[in-house]
């Protein structure tokens, strides 16, 4: 009977759609339903969630939780004694990971925000000397300073609460995509829709972006020197030595911080390179998986777990584009896992402490993953549940607990089983959980004699993977048409999926870095023209002189290239200072890689010769004549 409706965005702690009460005190164990976790005190996978009462702070809480942690210890010194708590906030768990990055991106736009905020701040101290004159006639006719500085202030919020508008729409537009890009374990939390909140926050930044940015150029224009301003060579005049050095000024830091970005960008891909060029330890082409849910009130008992996947696995390898099927507990580079302690036969037990990744699989798993065999032998069908039980090892838990040794025929107990395994194999080192975490000592065991509810189908199949999708699905589904078949994909996908969050970073990074140098350029773009503008009765004199077009570009674009390489040495400095709090989103590099602060330099300074030659080039074509006759 259903007793409640969720709305759409509840997500918690995942993204289900129906939630069932469990039999037991506590929630039923997803992989073995059958079993009651209460009675199993080494049970540590539930996560725990409550709402602080009213009126208690963060550290009452954690005091109290102290508290009863005491109690368990007291109560039962063996098995609580390693049990830890600690009180997170909700948000903070449901971010996860990508919560550092979430600060680096909002950092990073903050920084585009300035950018853009000094290309405008640059132009309207061009457009106030270029209005000089009007500004100083209108003064003269009876206009008051602060009237003038209004008027220019007016001018400068209209359009920045016009350009938050036009960045409103865009972003409607820009979330919803986003939505789409972002990790799973943050895009419950992007809302596509604005809300008052947005709306407000995005009206506050329009609105002091235009009056910090706009009240310098608004009060210089109020600055009125009517002799000199109605003087006929005024115009240049205005243009005072200290309003040129505000506008270098401005364009140096538009460099610096665009270096800045184009650091933190550059890194970032390669350490995206660097990740996907790592051996996962299996080999993803050509395999198919499907996740299934064996339900509890027909699939209860471990035998019709088994006899449902040995049928399975029989149909599918009788296929001809199958080459191998296999099954597992949980596919690598998929969220989660399972960990069991363990006692190794002729081990100390004050011995380091390990408790390996937990993996159940098939007959044929490693040969259907693609996962090399080191040595001894994978599971067959003959490890069925009346069979001796056995194990396969991966590498790494090899050399953890028989390091310098053999691990075929070493003998282990799992968890709470009595009974001794024989290690039968050794496979390679698989990275389980991400390309860019180290693999772990793994444990696998036989799916006939620990079968489980929920399990991944490995299919390697002799053509494209991705053609092979449907019939694999056709057939599983044969056996059983009310069966939940989910997350079919191919292993090649699961590998990109599991990419996802660098690439999410690594995209918004890169956007914001190419805004940044193009807005960088666009900076210096519009100086150097405006200085070209300005000295054109001086550049009209060197060609009268004698200067060839080889010394016009040189005095043009030397000027952008100077502001452009003091923006980088500035940016070089923040960059070294900044760079490592990406430490934690980098793979294979480090933050202050020297290779990549070239490159990025060299990127700048061509885009800044670009910007500089342009309108260097235009002022390669004037006429001497008419530049002075119009003087």
């Amino acid at each position: 009977t259903v007793v409640g409706v969720m709305p759409p965005s509840f997500a918690l702690p995942t993204s289900g759609d129906l939630w069932l009460p469990s039999p037991y005190k506590v929630p039923t164990y997803p992989l073995k339903p059958e079993i009651d976790p209460s009675q199993r005190r080494n049970t540590h996978y539930f996560e725990v969630v409550a709402r602080v009462a009213a009126g208690t702070t963060r550290a009452q809480a954690e005091v109290e939780i102290g508290r009863i942690l005491r109690e368990m210890t007291e109560k039962f010194p063996d098995e609580s004694e390693s049990v830890r708590a600690s009180l997170v906030p909700i948000r903070a768990d449901l971010a996860g990971d990508s919560g550092p990055a979430l600060l680096i991106l909002l950092g990073a736009a903050a920084v585009l925000l300035l950018i853009a905020c000094a290309n405008l701040a640059n132009l309207f101290l061009a457009d106030a000397t270029a209005r000089q004159r009007e500004w100083t006639v209108r003064a003269a006719l009876g206009a008051g300073r602060f009237r003038l500085a209004r008027e220019r202030l007016t001018e400068s919020v209209f359009l920045s609460l016009l350009g938050g508008l036009v960045g409103l729409l865009v972003a409607v537009w820009g979330v919803t995509l986003l939505q789409a890009l972002a990790p799973q374990e943050i895009r419950g939390m992007i809302d596509p829709s604005p809300d008052v909140r947005t709306l407000g926050f995005t009206a506050a930044v329009a609105l002091l972006t235009g009056i910090g940015f706009g009240v310098g150029p608004a009060l210089r224009s109020a600055k009125i020197d009517l002799a000199g301003g109605l003087h006929e060579g005024g115009r240049n005049a205005a243009d005072s030595f200290g309003r040129r050095r505000v506008r270098n000024l401005l364009v140096v830091s538009e460099v610096a911080l665009a270096f800045v970005l184009a650091i933190g960008a550059g890194l970032l891909v390669k350490a995206f390179v660097r990740v996907q060029q790592v051996p996962v330890g299996l080999d993803p082409q050509g395999v198919v998986t499907v996740g299934l849910v064996l339900p509890a009130n027909q699939y209860g008992p471990p035998a019709r777990k088994i006899e449902f996947v040995d049928r399975a696995l029989e149909i599918l390898t009788a296929l001809p584009a199958v080459s191998s099927a296999s099954v597992v507990s949980r596919l690598p580079l998929r969220p989660g896992g399972s960990t069991r302690s363990l006692e190794v036969e002729g081990r100390a037990e004050d011995e380091e402490f390990i408790t390996p990744d937990y993996q159940v699989s098939g007959p044929d798993y490693l040969r259907s993953l693609g996962i090399p065999l080191r040595a001894g032998r994978e599971f067959t069908s003959q490890d069925g549940a009346a069979a001796p039980p056995v194990a396969v090892v991966s590498e790494a838990m090899a050399k953890a607990f028989w390091p310098g040794a053999n691990a075929i025929g070493k003998r282990i107990k799992v968890g709470y089983d009595s009974t001794w395994r024989v290690v039968v194999g050794v496979a390679a080192d698989v990275r389980q959980h991400g390309l860019d975490i180290a693999p772990v000592p793994t444990l696998y065991l036989p799916y006939a004699q620990d079968p489980w509810s929920i399990l991944t189908v490995v299919v390697r199949t002799r053509t494209v993977a991705s053609a092979s999708v449907a019939m694999v699905t056709r057939e599983l589904q044969s056996l059983d048409h009310n069966l939940a078949v989910s997350e079919v994909r191919t292993m090649d996908e699961v590998v990109a999926q599991s990419l996802t969050p660098r690439r999410f970073n690594l995209i918004l990074i890169g956007l914001f870095s190419a805004s940044a140098l193009l807005l960088a350029a666009l900076g210096i773009y519009g100086v150097i023209s405006y200085t070209v503008a300005q000295r054109t009765r001086e550049v009209g004199i060197r060609v009268a002189l004698g200067a060839q077009t080889a010394d016009v570009l040189k005095l043009v674009v030397g000027s952008g290239i100077r502001l452009s390489l003091a923006g980088i040495a500035i940016g070089l400095l923040a960059a070294l200072g900044l760079t490592p709090v990406l430490r934690s989103l980098l793979f294979g590099i480090t933050p202050t890689d020297l290779a990549t602060f070239a490159e990025v330099a060299a990127v700048l300074t061509v885009v800044a010769l670009v910007a500089s030659y342009l309108p260097a080039h235009r002022a390669t074509r004037v006429d001497p004549i008419v530049a002075l006759k119009a003087e």
